[in-house]
């Protein structure tokens, strides 16, 4: 959000105070919200995991940079415990639009049977494409880099909310 930079910036050079903001992607995991009205894999693996239809379709082609819990805690960390950062604003994510599809393969790959409702194409009126958070500063200033494949950590999210039913 820019109005976001903006605040920390003013904050910065008016208090003094040396302050760093991160820009997260589409953080999922574990504890996270079942019912994103922008994400549709917390609603899809939910769906699995329950064995019912999610309330709302995706797309296959819509997508968005998700970043797994994991790789936003320690993206976050290395950037509070960096030694020296260059910049004021750092992105913490995947790095790369992950689409709709790919997430249903996913979720396909640990549960063949799951119910998912996923339509041709892109949601009507969405943007032509789909943006990604560039990740080299916080690459270049503290070696972030995201770690978790969606394949496999989908299937734990699966087995994790086996083990934790809401």
């Amino acid at each position: 959000m820019p109005a976001a930079k903006k605040a920390t910036e003013a904050y910065a050079a008016a208090s003094g105070v040396d302050a760093v903001s991160v820009r997260l992607a589409a953080i999922w995991g574990p504890l996270g919200r079942p019912d994103s009205p922008f994400v549709a894999l917390p609603r899809l693996v939910h769906g699995a995991a329950r064995g019912t239809v999610p309330d709302r379709p995706a797309y296959a082609e819509d997508g968005i940079d998700l970043c797994h819990v994991e790789d936003c805690a320690r993206g976050i960390a290395l950037v509070q415990t960096a030694e020296r950062l260059a910049h004021r604003t750092y992105n913490v994510g995947g790095g790369r639009v992950v689409r709709d599809a790919e997430v249903a393969d996913a979720i396909r790959a640990a549960r063949p049977d799951a119910a998912l409702p996923l339509l041709a194409g892109r949601t009507p009126g969405a943007p032509d494409a789909d943006a990604h958070l560039d990740l080299g500063r916080i690459t270049a200033d503290t070696g972030y880099r995201p770690v978790h494949d969606i394949r496999p950590r989908i299937a734990a999210y699966l087995d994790w909310l086996d083990g934790h039913p809401r």
